[in-house]
């Protein structure tokens, strides 16, 4: 059984005797004894709600970290519920904690001779913001204690009720009435989620730059292999030397405008012949890359008068 000091003029619980935890504390108990002491602050009781005028307890008027608990916020809740009252909302709660409103732990140890229970632990967030009494008297686990251990800290069954995946309570040794000795976190609720580690983060993001780089890579060579040109033919016709004919060299270019072989002096004749036959010509003439049927096979002559001689 319990052995804390309670104060006297605390209030009873009439209804929802499942909200009491493993020493036999009420839920206005325990209520009554977070809500200052611990913090070097005047104990607030929750005495008997004046029925059916009053059914819920107010927030706390200041910034006090021990109240603006939400454990602290539950167990005020079930007290007014345990008697046949309401509840009112976490947020109106904790309108006066400007900066020391905490969700799922309490700021100071556990003090001796007390046990909060497990569903004290539970966010708002888990029952919409206003606590459910149906919730917390599911909650299946050991109460938090004074000499509890990791080890045996307290977790509910059922993974929806908690939100937080570590639930601290503070150590302060500046009060008498705290338990000495060194902080003792409690944790509440499975992890519902885990980090992902940094070699897999890493290799994810290895992996997605190489296959950029490959893809850049390949664009670039699939550009350059449709620029890529055939290189410029340049072939040289060579006229041989005969009685009478002069040797010329006509460089032929894929890209000029006409087609035609080089021009030479006619022994027997007072022109100038420019001869297009490819069988005129002492060698066959080079392929032409810009037509496919090559150069035609008739013969064209163009003639040049030739001046008459001077007397």
């Amino acid at each position: 059984m319990s052995n804390y000091a309670f104060d006297s003029g605390i209030a009873e619980c009439s209804f929802e005797l499942v909200l009491y935890n493993s020493l036999g504390q009420s839920p206005c108990q325990v209520g009554t004894a977070l809500s200052g002491k611990p913090c070097g602050a005047n104990e607030i009781v929750l005495t008997p709600l004046s029925l059916p005028n009053s059914k819920s307890y107010p927030g706390p008027q200041s910034d006090e970290s021990c109240r603006c608990s939400s454990i602290t916020y539950n167990l005020v809740s079930a007290c007014a519920v345990c008697q046949g009252g309401n509840a009112i909302s976490w947020n109106e709660y904790r309108s006066s904690c400007e900066f020391k409103a905490s969700l799922g732990r309490y700021p100071k140890n556990i003090p001796t001779g007390l046990a909060i229970p497990a569903w004290a632990f539970m966010l708002p967030t888990s029952f919409n913001g206003t606590f459910d009494v149906t919730a917390a008297g599911g909650i299946n686990a050991p109460d938090a204690l004074p000499s509890d251990s990791p080890q045996t800290e307290p977790s509910a069954t059922s993974p929806n009720l908690f939100t937080s995946s570590s639930i601290t309570l503070f150590s302060s040794t500046s009060d008498s009435t705290v338990a000495s000795g060194t902080p003792t976190p409690v944790t509440g609720g499975p992890i519902s989620s885990r980090p992902q580690s940094n070699s897999a983060i890493i290799g994810g993001a290895v992996g997605g730059a190489v296959v950029i780089i490959a893809m850049v890579v390949g664009l670039i060579l699939w550009a350059r292999s449709r620029r890529r040109t055939k290189p410029p033919v340049s072939p040289f016709t060579n006229m041989s030397t005969s009685a009478g004919h002069r040797t010329t060299k006509q460089v032929y270019s894929p890209h000029h405008d006409t087609d035609l072989p080089p021009a030479y002096a006619a022994e027997d004749s007072g022109d100038v012949i420019l001869d297009i036959s490819a069988s005129s010509s002492p060698m066959e003439p080079p392929a032409y890359p810009r037509s496919a049927q090559g150069p035609s096979t008739q013969m064209s002559e163009l003639r040049v008068p030739r001046k008459p001689p001077r007397r």
